[in-house]
């Protein structure tokens, strides 16, 4: 697997993780422009049977050492800690 398909895989495995760890689903995720170790996650967070509130997450992306992913014993990466901060977004 290419460098850019790994990041994007973890990228995207990461934000599932985040938005699943505050009970939220993640719609969409980006890499912030100006801190490239801060991931961006839109999320719908439940609110009640049939309502959902839309919410922004952040997740600090630890910084990568070796050239690719260190990997188990069982083939897969092991899981990252991560912080999150959970915010509402602001309609304009």
């Amino acid at each position: 697997m290419e460098r850019s398909q790994y990041q994007a895989a973890h990228f995207d495995t990461l934000a599932r993780e985040t938005a699943h760890a505050v009970g939220c689903e993640a719609l969409r995720w980006w890499q912030d422009k100006h801190d490239p170790h801060r991931l961006i996650i839109k999320a719908l967070a439940p609110l009640g049977t049939e309502r959902s509130l839309v919410v922004k997450l952040e997740a600090r992306l630890p910084k990568q050492t070796e050239p690719y992913p260190p990997t188990s014993r069982a083939g897969r990466t092991p899981p990252v800690k991560k912080p999150y901060r959970l915010s509402l977004l602001q309609r304009p």
